[in-house]
């Protein structure tokens, strides 16, 4: 009586999978970085923006938000790096003046801020522009060199970490992902409209 095959093995190199341009791992980890890179600029300002006073933009750090193709670090790992390139990235990122509970004054002003700070008590938050406050005081305008109210110091700005957020969202998109949970219950939401994934 002959042999009779009643199954059939099949076996694969797995590391094809993240060869790029057509590996599946690879395809789907570059959908991925696609989707990173359109979630950190749609978190960036001026779309979410602490600004106190409105804000206004002239989209040079959304333009330079870029997220790479998947490079291969091991015979199964695939690296992307999401970055901003606006060269004051940190100032958004990270917040200034201590995440925005302190003041930001002219560098005169702060070597000065006892005298600063004892006007400001006289004379009220905004003030107009006198011979005697030369080097202290700055505009703050919602236009770029546009008139504004003369101030002797600013609020700094809350930190928005858009780059780190569009990850956290991103993590809890994707299980393979490693999960990375909010701050607080409610914190950095979608956005809103909900950006769809991109289709494969």
């Amino acid at each position: 009586m002959g042999v009779v095959v009643t199954h059939t093995t099949l076996s694969i190199d797995s590391t094809i999978l993240f060869q790029p341009p057509t590996g599946d791992v690879w395809e789907w980890f570059n959908d991925v970085s696609w989707e990173f890179g359109e979630l950190a600029r749609d978190l960036a300002p001026p779309r979410r923006s602490s600004a106190r006073h409105g804000t206004w933009a002239t989209g040079r750090m959304q333009a330079g938000i870029r997220a790479t193709a998947p490079v291969a670090i091991g015979a199964k790992t695939l690296e992307v790096n999401c970055s901003s390139s606006a060269p004051y990235s940190i100032y958004v990122l990270r917040g200034t003046a201590r995440q925005g509970t302190r003041w930001i004054y002219t560098s005169h002003g702060w070597k000065n801020k006892g005298e600063v700070n004892r006007w400001l008590k006289e004379g009220g938050e905004f003030l107009q522009f006198e011979k005697g406050y030369k080097g202290f005081a700055m505009p703050v305008s919602r236009i770029p060199f546009a008139k504004g109210p003369i101030v002797l110091r600013v609020r700094g700005q809350r930190p928005n970490p858009f780059l780190q957020d569009a990850y956290r969202i991103l993590s809890h998109r994707h299980a393979a992902l490693p999960r990375m949970d909010f701050d607080r219950a409610g914190d950095f939401a979608e956005p809103s409209p909900p950006i769809a994934p991109w289709p494969r």
